[in-house]
């Protein structure tokens, strides 16, 4: 019988020690089981091939202590990474648990990645809104009741964003600003923000049903931008204090159309791009195109399109009227004046909003007067239907 040589023993223990240790560590999707697998097997070869080379050339390599390593530091090292899970585990449902939903948190858990923070470039919907008529809803309440009813207005509309995977980035005042697409990467991001736009709608109206004080003299009309792009999305802020938010063209612009769906008299105005990448996820929303507009700041042409409602839930009477009004838009790019304005004459008798602010003008209303006023003033032979607006 034969040992092998001197150091040999320390290298075997080293070693296998090691390759176990660092299968272990794989954590790659479906390579994360298929190492820990691979870790057994390979004690279980290592035994095999002990008894194997002692019984082939009577040479004696040492069983007990490359073992007894290998397995102290598999377990040591199974310990350290179940609290380095929790400690994830903790740190993302304390971070992220009032921005998101409780299963958009489980499943970053459940993906085995923290968050990429600090400013990551990705694709997402982002998502603005308020309440158009919040100063009257301010005046006809005394302070207390105000705070009670933001409370409750802030609530659904979180509550109906984070159902649809959407995250809430902030609050200003009366407006709601949120993401869709990040932390946790969701290729219907525009689909599932537009549906949220439609179902906090829906909420209002059931507000509106527990605030009868308020609702004669300032209904609840919110008005909602989104807007389909790339976007820096993080951790941005000083060094002591910082938000998980977005910042980047997208996000600026569905600010800007959830101020121009009031010029446009709608609740929704969504970006081309956002309308495009719903669709293909799903024909729930009905979409009306609305020209094409410069927001405030911007050089670039956006086309831009209402969220009439859910196909679901709209009457009759709205799909006509989109239907009436698509035939008004093509005569009204062609510049046939008096075609146009007599089909959004006919659309205008069938708009459908729960809810109209005093002196709201419809699409309808809106592009029939256009229509009149370029008829007497024809625009030049460069007029392409481009809308410029002037305020943010």
């Amino acid at each position: 019988m034969r040992r092998p040589a001197e150091g040999l023993d320390w290298l075997l223990i080293a070693g296998l020690t090691a390759a176990v240790c660092g299968l272990q560590l794989v954590k790659r999707g479906k390579w994360m089981m298929t190492g820990k697998i691979a870790a057994a097997v390979l004690v279980v070869a290592y035994v095999c091939a002990v008894f194997w080379v002692f019984s082939k050339y009577n040479l004696i390599l040492p069983l007990v202590t490359p073992l007894g390593a290998a397995l102290s530091a598999s377990f040591a090292l199974t310990a350290m990474l179940l609290l380095a899970a929790e400690h994830m585990r903790n740190r993302i449902t304390g971070f992220f648990g009032t921005y998101v939903s409780p299963a958009l948190v489980k499943r970053m858990i459940e993906s085995g990645e923290e968050p990429q923070l600090g400013g990551v470039e990705v694709p997402i919907t982002a998502y603005f809104s308020d309440i158009q008529n919040f100063t009257m809803v301010s005046e006809s309440l005394p302070p207390a009741r105000l705070v009670e009813f933001m409370n409750d207005y802030l609530s659904s509309s979180t509550e109906v964003i984070t159902a649809q995977d959407g995250t809430l980035d902030k609050y200003v005042g009366d407006a709601v600003v949120a993401m869709f697409g990040a932390p946790v990467p969701c290729v219907d991001h525009a689909y599932r923000a537009c549906i949220a736009s439609q179902l906090v709608h829906a909420q209002n109206m059931e507000i509106r049903d527990r605030w009868p004080e308020i609702m004669s003299g300032a209904p609840v009309r919110s008005q909602i931008g989104l807007c389909t792009g790339r976007a820096i999305v993080g951790n941005i802020g000083s060094r002591t204090r910082f938000n998980y938010t977005m910042m980047g063209d997208t996000v600026n612009i569905a600010a800007r159309l959830e101020n121009a769906a009031r010029v446009f008299g709608v609740q929704t105005l969504v970006a081309n791009e956002t309308r495009k990448s719903a669709e293909k996820y799903g024909d729930r929303c009905v979409f009306r195109y609305l020209g094409r507009i410069v927001v405030k700041g911007r050089q670039h042409e956006i086309g831009v399109h209402e969220i009439m409602g859910l196909r679901d839930r709209l009457p009759a009477a709205a799909l006509e009227c989109k239907r009436i009004f698509d035939e008004g838009m093509a005569k009204y790019l062609a510049r046939d004046w008096d075609g146009a304005a007599a089909l959004f004459a006919r659309s205008a008798k069938l708009e459908w909003y729960p809810v109209m602010i005093n002196g709201q003008r419809t699409p309808s209303q809106l592009f029939m007067e256009w229509s009149t006023v370029y008829k007497a003033n024809p625009p030049g032979e460069d007029w392409t239907g481009v809308y410029v607006l002037t305020k943010k």
